[in-house]
């Protein structure tokens, strides 16, 4: 079994492009018995390993292979964004209803909805549906 501060010490390296308070609920979701389910115990700890304490506790650590310097390069992560291009309707008469929540919608709201969209419709259409 490992011991609390090589977890954090191995969380750290393994994600160093990331926040303090990320690792720390990395390791509180992953090891959290082993720090009492205490999350701001594991992020004074990554504070700690990080150098993030002040100069008295950087002096104080063994090693500073895991200190952040103001020379430390930190970079965002590449975008998962997906470019969507726009959907273009048809001219005519449309209902559109949009933020459903889907599949956390509320029935009877929502077929009341299409309901007076149809009545609505039906009014502009010249009663033609």
């Amino acid at each position: 079994m490992k011991n609390s501060s090589r977890i954090v010490k191995d969380s750290i390296r393994r994600f160093s492009h990331l926040g303090n308070k990320t690792i720390a609920r990395y390791i509180l979701n992953t090891y959290g018995d082993l720090f009492n389910q205490d999350i701001e115990r594991i992020r004074k700890r990554v504070l700690y390993y990080r150098g993030r304490n002040g100069k008295q506790c950087r002096k104080a650590l063994a090693s500073t292979a895991l200190v952040i310097t103001d020379d430390t390069k930190l970079s965002m992560p590449k975008s998962w964004n997906i470019k969507i291009h726009d959907y273009h309707l048809d001219q005519g008469l449309w209902l559109i209803l949009s933020d459903l929540h889907v599949p956390f919608h509320e029935m009877k709201p929502l077929e009341a909805a299409i309901q007076a969209g149809q009545a609505d419709l039906r009014e502009q259409a010249g009663g033609l549906w």
